[in-house]
């Protein structure tokens, strides 16, 4: 009786050891955070849709026969599309229809496709009703298309604006225009144009201010700067 008291007791503490040095072990430390990830320029609202466009049809059966659909426009942001973990880029996402095998369409299907660089990314198309990429889409919070208008060019003052949620961001500065001479520079966001406020106005409409000035205009920017600009005889 002794001897097996003995040899429990042997047991029990055998049994111990690797117990208490299980618990012992540190937790695994954290996952260092990923540093953020560095955007190209922003895109022209057109290109954007070109080249997004070109990856979704390379994905059909029928690339030729597929309608598109763009009620959002893009935001820098992360998007999961595959095991392959989440990506990143200028995000969008839209509705494609198109032609099956059989030659009918098969109705408008979720897609989504990151863009940065000029150079897709990833490119994805909703493959069944189980789909998560709806949901995906619906969780980026993406701007409505109409605010994405497309770089547009203003006549006489030698330099181009684009979208931004503050009014117009200069996009382009044509070398030795009056806009170069007066310091305006690409990545600059007017807020201002002769007193009047540009945000909410999309590129389109600010463009079109910006080209029936006459004489000079008074350009306001984020940082307060004031930037006066001549109009050229000669459309620039």
């Amino acid at each position: 009786m002794t001897f097996m008291k003995l040899s429990a007791r042997r047991w029990t503490s055998a049994c111990a050891i690797p117990l208490a040095a299980l618990i012992a072990v540190p937790a695994e430390a954290k996952k260092a955070p990923e540093p953020p990830h560095q955007y190209g320029p922003a895109p022209d609202w057109d290109r954007y849709r070109e080249l997004g466009e070109q990856a979704i049809r390379a994905k059909l059966l029928d690339p030729e026969s597929a309608r598109f659909e763009w009620p959002s426009g893009y935001k820098a942001d992360g998007l999961k599309t595959s095991l392959a973990g989440k990506r990143f880029g200028y995000v969008s996402c839209g509705y494609v229809n198109a032609r099956n095998g059989f030659g009918g369409y098969v109705g408008r299907r979720q897609f989504a496709v990151i863009i940065d660089n000029d150079s897709v990314i990833d490119a994805v198309v909703e493959q069944s009703e189980w789909s998560t990429l709806p949901d995906a889409c619906k969780r980026l919070g993406l701007p409505p298309a109409s605010t994405m208008a497309a770089t547009a060019k203003s006549s006489g003052f030698g330099f181009s604006v684009a979208a931004h949620a503050d009014g117009a961001e200069v996009a382009e500065v044509r070398p030795g225009s009056r806009a170069e001479v007066a310091g305006l520079k690409s990545g600059m966001v007017i807020i201002q144009m002769n007193g009047v406020a540009l945000q909410g106005l999309g590129a389109s409409v600010v463009s079109q201010l910006i080209g029936a000035a006459t004489g000079t205009v008074q350009l306001i920017l984020t940082d307060g700067r004031v930037i006066e600009i001549a109009k050229a005889d000669t459309p620039s």
